[in-house]
């Protein structure tokens, strides 16, 4: 029998082609999910789904839930939706912890909005089937805020401009909005230590306003903290450089300067980096544990005003290839969800495993509503509003 050499020529350099490409098939599926995808991906969620999907969990757990406006935006006056869950049956919210899970200050950082929606769905759909959930929701008050800077998720989340960072103030103040240059930088505009912030450009993304808590989203966030006292925050940010992403930062290391509680705080972002692996490089997310900047920053204001332990996780991950942190497809969003939500979880149960509560009474045993317990060695030297 004869053969024809080109003919088997050809099907040897086919089938080489077929070896290299399922040698490579697995890179080459990873290097799709390892991009930006803008406009953003189908699951993310747009201004107008915002309402609809707090409204979805109090029909579907009337009950446990209940959703309100905390303030309004400084320009285009667009509400800022808080949503609480607990359940009112086991004792009044007074006399339960508060955490606070904040999704979003900077437009460009949607994945925040995506974690904080999954995780309040997860916790809901999970009552009364898991146990540790369960107990959370029965003796926590738990708050969830998708985002306080509602103008630019706008412009980022409605495919406007990706690296829309400030809210849509007219900061150089020449009468015209320009969403390139134009904003407040929302986690610099914090009335503490906003004085030592030197971001002082009107066009610059990381300007920090002409006054300290100049923004009504910062007024109507301090007030919100004023008046539920966390025991816990969690701010979650995916800044597009991709400098600091997958690590996490808390009050506050200022030379040999460590806050209060900083042990306490360390010890817990320790928990929930262990149990947050990175998105497209090996290892777990860092903690920072080196010296931070003494800012306008909202980790630092909730902690210094009101003890509240804090921490800003910076989710999302770094593209192999320079394109900074990564706002990935539908699949690669939900598999991080679940892992931010199953890590917080395990710093959850850390938490309330060390959590010491009682109540506060005369000689009678008569109950004093809303008094404090003052721990000296523990009080912030930088409180500016003691009751």
């Amino acid at each position: 029998m004869k053969y024809n050499v080109n003919i088997i020529r050809e099907y040897r350099n086919l089938l080489a082609v077929l070896i290299v490409i399922i040698l490579l098939f697995p890179a080459l599926l990873k290097s799709q999910t390892a991009v930006n995808r803008y406009p953003l991906d189908t699951l993310y969620h747009r201004p107008e789904d915002i309402l609809p999907a707090l409204r979805e969990r109090v029909e579907m757990h009337p009950g446990l839930t209940s959703w309100e406006v905390l303030g309004e935006s400084s320009n285009e006056k667009l509400p800022i939706y808080g949503l609480r869950i607990s359940n009112p049956l086991t004792g009044a919210s007074e006399s339960k912890p508060s955490v606070l899970f904040h999704g979003q200050h900077h437009g460009e950082e949607p994945i925040g909005v995506e974690i904080v929606l999954y995780m309040s769905r997860y916790f809901l759909e999970r009552y009364g089937r898991d146990e540790f959930i369960t107990y959370l929701v029965d003796n926590y008050n738990l708050w969830f805020v998708p985002t306080m800077n509602p103008e630019g998720f706008r412009i980022v989340n409605h495919g406007i401009w990706r690296l829309k960072r400030k809210n849509n103030t007219d900061t150089n103040m020449n009468g015209i909005f320009e969403k390139r240059l134009d904003g407040v930088d929302l986690n610099r505009n914090y009335p503490f230590n906003w004085d030592q912030d030197e971001m002082d450009d009107p066009e610059s993304p990381y300007f920090k306003g002409h006054e300290a808590a100049s923004q009504s989203e910062i007024r109507a966030m301090m007030r919100f903290y004023e008046r539920e006292r966390f025991q816990l925050a969690f701010f979650y940010h995916s800044s597009a450089s991709g400098a600091y992403s997958e690590r996490i930062f808390f009050p506050w290391r200022w030379g040999g300067q460590l806050s209060p509680d900083y042990e306490e705080i360390r010890h817990l972002a320790l928990i929930l980096a262990a149990n947050l692996p990175r998105a497209y490089h090996r290892g777990y997310y860092t903690v920072h544990q080196f010296n931070t900047s003494p800012r306008g920053f909202a980790r630092d204001y909730i902690y210094s005003q009101h003890g509240t332990l804090s921490m800003l996780i910076e989710v999302g991950g770094n593209s192999p290839y320079g394109e900074g942190v990564i706002n990935p497809p539908n699949d690669v969003l939900q598999r991080l969800k679940r892992k931010h939500t199953n890590a917080m979880l395990k710093l959850l149960r850390e938490f309330d495993k060390n959590l010491m509560t009682g109540r506060v009474i005369d000689r009678e045993g008569t109950d004093l509503a809303e008094r404090e317990i003052i721990f000296d060695l523990k009080q912030s030297p930088y409180k500016k509003n003691p009751r």
